[in-house]
């Protein structure tokens, strides 16, 4: 770890582009690989971006300070995705977060689990513009990310937080889901586009065989409790033709359907066949 020093403990997980240490109790490194080669090596943001692209054998096209400059606002705001998603990571493992622990508890989640699933305590709208003011972000990196959290439909049951990534790993958005029967019972970030499967930025390690599930925790329970990266969530029971091309993309060539035992679910079933059939995917369901 470039941060604690511990031998063996930074990962990135294939296909992911963040630098995490194992040792959070005591180090909590978690950064991007470009703030990483940046910070580390001293450089500007156009010589960052040429030395990643060496790094991965990519030969860059000529870019203008104008091109490096979007680049530059793209990645301070997922910054400050990442930051706020790490802020409501700490705070379920405080005394606010003791609902919410419970709650997992009673699922059946270990703490292992849990911190494997990177879930977090939503602590409100007004808390996520005062973090992002604390941490120093400005208005063009924080403004997007503090906006995202003005639903109408929220309610104080929605305490859960969940990223949303999308193929690559970067935040697209955050979950947050009910704890109790409010309706509905998960709500979506401002501007979150779902066309990515959830959890494919982890399953594309081992794309060949795909299983697939409604619920968000489904995904991430048999992610960490089966250590099957290979799983990914739709959200609801429909397999739409944009999430199974970006399944296929990435080198599917089986799909599992575990979908819910209810008709909504077998309906679902039904027209996933029907689709995987005419994609020429080999097809199975639990």
């Amino acid at each position: 770890c470039p941060k604690c020093g511990g031998r063996g403990e930074a990962y990135v997980y294939k296909g992911g582009h963040r630098l995490t240490c194992n040792r959070r109790e005591k180090c909590g490194l978690s950064t991007s690989l470009w703030e990483y080669v940046q910070s580390s090596r001293g450089l500007s943001p156009q010589e960052t971006l040429r030395e990643l692209a060496r790094l991965a054998g990519y030969e860059l096209p000529a870019l203008d300070a104008e091109a490096v400059e979007r680049l530059e606002r793209a990645r301070a705001q997922a910054e400050a995705w990442e930051s706020v998603l790490e802020h409501f990571q700490a705070e379920l493992w405080g005394e606010a977060g003791v609902t919410v622990r419970a709650y997992l508890a009673g699922r059946g989640y270990t703490e292992p689990e849990v911190r494997g699933m990177g879930l977090g305590l939503f602590t409100g709208p007004e808390d996520v513009a005062a973090y992002l003011k604390r941490a120093g972000y400005n208005e063009d990196q924080a403004g997007p990310v503090r906006d995202a959290f003005k639903l109408e439909k929220l309610a104080p049951a929605h305490k859960l937080t969940i990223a949303y990534r999308d193929q690559a790993g970067r935040i697209a958005g955050l979950i947050l889901r009910a704890l109790d029967g409010t309706e509905p019972k998960y709500l979506y970030t401002r501007g979150l586009k779902r066309d990515t499967p959830f959890n494919l930025d982890r399953a594309r390690a081992l794309p060949e065989k795909l299983l697939v599930v409604e619920g968000i925790l489904d995904a991430l329970a048999v992610r960490e409790k089966a250590g099957l990266p290979n799983v990914v969530a739709l959200g609801d029971a429909s397999l739409s033709e944009s999430k199974l091309a970006q399944a296929v993309k990435y080198g599917t060539k089986a799909v599992v359907l575990g979908l819910d035992n209810d008709k909504a679910g077998a309906d679902g079933t039904e027209r996933a066949l029907e689709l995987l059939r005419k994609a020429g995917l080999r097809s199975y369901v639990l």
